[in-house]
């Protein structure tokens, strides 16, 4: 028998702890995604198998954050600071600001859902932040 090889996907980013579903797209490839995930609903039910997180054997997730905050000075210093406390790695970011409200997205290496709860629950703290998700 020869050995699947195991993606997560990026569309929904599955991390560990997150109730997944399989998508086997060839023979010997699948696709791990949150069973919440969107782009699922469109997929033929035939191709989804049920597994769960001990077949993939990745370290680290990326996975998404946008925070929604009242604008103000130091207040990406501060956004950055609460994730460098969980020693979350940043692979990118993107900030706007309309009106008063500022906008933040992060792409971040996370291992596990536990981990990225601790991370949303720290920027959360952050002074003037009104919404923080997982995307």
């Amino acid at each position: 028998q020869s050995k699947k090889k195991i993606l997560t996907a990026k569309c929904c980013s599955p991390l560990p702890g997150e109730e997944v579903i399989g998508l086997q797209t060839t023979k010997r490839k699948i696709i791990v995604h949150r069973k919440s995930c969107e782009n699922l609903k469109k997929i033929d039910k035939k191709k989804l198998l049920e597994l769960d997180w001990g077949i993939v054997s990745q370290k680290d997730f990326e996975a998404g954050i946008s925070i929604e905050a009242i604008d103000r000075l130091n207040l990406l210093n501060d956004l950055m600071k609460a994730i460098s406390k969980t020693n979350t790695k940043i692979s990118s970011t993107n900030a706007s600001i309309s009106g008063e409200i500022a906008k933040s997205s992060f792409k971040l290496s996370v291992k596990n859902q536990k981990e990225m709860q601790k991370l949303i629950e720290n920027l959360s703290k952050v002074k003037g932040v009104i919404k923080v998700e997982r995307t």
